[in-house]
């Protein structure tokens, strides 16, 4: 990357001296992969578009085609908000009532091999 890329930890913490703890490049781009997804749609008050529908499906019969949908609305969600990274390939699997998302990602203009993301959705909540 040629551009560095800096940005608060997300979740939001504090460092042992109290300032908020940051990320840069890949680590915080994963962190932004990762809230996109977990983030269901109408979550955020003052941006109630933002987010993912991957929490609709938690409930729905796990066929071929939810399997589909839940692929397909994975990548919506990433290029709609996240548009400093390019998605190769996002792999969608499940069991009993949980979803697991693995995205494959590289920064956007960079020739660096792709990055794993996996976020696991169940019953319960996200993991």
């Amino acid at each position: 990357m040629a551009k560095r890329i800096k940005g608060l930890h997300v979740p939001y913490r504090m460092t042992e001296a109290g300032y908020p703890e940051s990320a840069e490049d890949t680590a915080l781009l994963g962190m932004s992969i990762s809230e996109i997804l977990k983030t269901g749609i109408g979550e955020r008050v003052r941006n109630r578009r933002f987010g993912s529908g991957l929490h609709r499906l938690l409930f729905a019969n796990m066929t071929k085609a939810a399997l589909v949908r839940a692929k397909t609305e994975a990548r919506r969600a990433i290029e709609t908000w996240e548009d400093r990274v390019v998605v190769d390939e996002i792999l969608i699997s499940s069991r009993d009532s949980r979803i697991v998302v693995e995205v494959y990602w590289r920064p956007r203009g960079a020739n660096a091999e792709p990055t794993a993301e996996s976020v696991v959705f169940d019953a319960v909540g996200v993991v």
